[in-house]
């Protein structure tokens, strides 16, 4: 059991996040979400009794096993197969507390379906942070949502939490509309007592018309003061759309990369695909499919080396590793060193992508392993690029990023070739796949 009363915990720049009352208990199945950076993992380890500086009381009584977030791989498995191995030692205990720290995010399909079916019989308490829409709706029975500074309990299921949060966002936006329709509408009736009482000064110049005029000027007074009473509030915020200004023209049938009976071979030598044929034209999107360990990345390889032969092609290219950044230069300077773009579409993607205006000027060093990713995916983005390879780049995405980068796919004109683990984000995209199964790729049309 898990019983948080009164927390509150604090960064640098003020509260970071506060709660007046979560419990859990056994058999509870809780989905933690909110955006990046809002402190998520920061309870995890509240929870765990690692970090100490917060006010308020939690009390953990059980056995706890914890699987913490992969942002690396290890020498000998990926990150996918080291994330399997650790879920499983942790279930091994036989804990009465699990909890997992995004644990989709490197795994392919047929492992997360895994875990799926192993969250369903776990009689325990389970807690985990996770961006994986689909993930969540399979698993979880209560969700804690991460806020504007509060984590707030929802006790539903993740697919009636969603339905709940756009209700309270419609309710919000039909609010704040009323009520700017009434600020305008008395600031304009303000506006006509003013001009009317200058109209009586310009056509009555006696103390009788400066008294009407008087009387005019004090309703304006009145109605300004009216209007500024209203609890207008915040404009409920919507994604803003992200969209380059310098994108390269995309030509259906220009041949950006191609491979001919070609094998694709590991590091130490070892066949990993027999005789790959493919061709990725000017405008095609398509997503790669494959176990973990199947090849995908190696195959990435061979595509990039052919598609540095054809003079027209420009690759944006973007993996976990995250080789592309300098640590010593600050985020701004490493999104726009191989962009064309404005400094404010920078600012627009970044911010989308959960890097906050006052961040850009950080050196990268100072950042966590999943905000260098995300600015690695903006500058990868931002390249005048006509064939994108991301590989993985919804790990670590909250889930408006990863809204900003569907509807940035679905806008961009050139070719993509795209890996991705997040089952409800290829679905939504539904574009042909390319999969890899057994030593050959095959193709599919409909998606998953």
């Amino acid at each position: 059991m898990i019983k948080i009363n009164k927390i509150q915990k604090l960064n640098e720049q003020g509260i970071l996040f506060r709660s007046e009352k979560l419990l859990a208990q056994m058999g509870d199945k809780i989905g933690i979400v909110g955006p990046n950076g809002a402190g998520k993992s920061t309870l995890l380890k509240i929870i765990l009794g690692i970090d100490e500086e917060y006010s308020g009381q939690v009390s953990v009584q059980g056995l706890i096993g914890y699987v913490p977030q992969m942002m690396t791989e290890l020498d000998d498995e990926s990150g996918g197969e080291a994330v399997w191995r650790r879920i499983r030692e942790a279930l091994v205990q036989r804990p009465d507390i699990l909890i997992l720290d995004e644990p989709t995010a490197n795994l392919d399909e047929a492992h997360q379906n895994k875990l799926i079916q192993q969250l369903r019989r776990f009689r325990g308490l389970l807690l985990v942070v996770s961006h994986d829409a689909y993930f969540l709706q399979e698993i979880t029975n209560q969700i804690w949502s991460f806020d504007q500074q509060m984590i707030t309990p929802y006790h539903l299921n993740y697919v009636d939490y969603q339905v709940q949060k756009e209700q309270q966002f419609n309710q919000a936006t039909q609010d704040y509309n009323r009520e700017s329709r009434k600020k305008k509408k008395l600031l304009f009736e303000a506006q006509k007592q003013v001009q009317a009482g200058d109209r009586v000064k310009r056509n009555n110049n006696t103390l009788k018309g400066d008294t009407v005029q008087a009387q005019l000027t004090g309703n304006a007074k009145y109605l300004r003061q009216k209007a500024g009473q209203l609890g207008q509030g915040e404009r409920p915020q919507t994604a803003k759309k992200l969209k380059l200004n310098n994108a390269l023209i995309a030509r259906p049938t220009q041949i950006l990369a191609r491979l001919t009976d070609t094998d694709v071979f590991d590091p130490a030598g070892q066949i990993l695909l027999e005789s790959i044929s493919l061709v990725i034209k000017g405008t095609d999107k398509i997503n790669l499919q494959g176990p973990n360990g199947s090849g995908k990345t190696t195959l990435i390889q061979s595509i990039l080396r052919d598609a540095g032969r054809h003079k027209k092609t420009q690759v944006g290219y973007f993996d976990q590793k995250i080789d592309q950044l300098d640590p010593h230069k600050d985020i701004l300077w490493n999104v726009m060193k191989n962009s064309v773009e404005s400094v404010q579409v920078a600012r627009d993607f970044l911010g989308a992508f959960g890097i906050r205006r006052e961040m850009v000027e950080r050196d990268v060093a100072t950042l966590s392993g999943g905000e260098r990713v995300r600015v690695s995916l903006v500058a990868t983005l931002l390249t005048q690029a006509n064939l994108l390879v991301l590989d993985e780049p919804t790990n670590f995405l909250d889930l408006p990023a990863l809204a900003a980068l569907k509807q940035f796919l679905y806008d961009f004109d050139g070719a993509v070739l795209l890996v991705s683990h997040d089952q409800k984000f290829m679905t939504d995209l539904a574009w042909p796949s390319w999969q890899i199964k057994g030593r050959k790729l095959n193709l599919i049309v409909e998606n998953i």
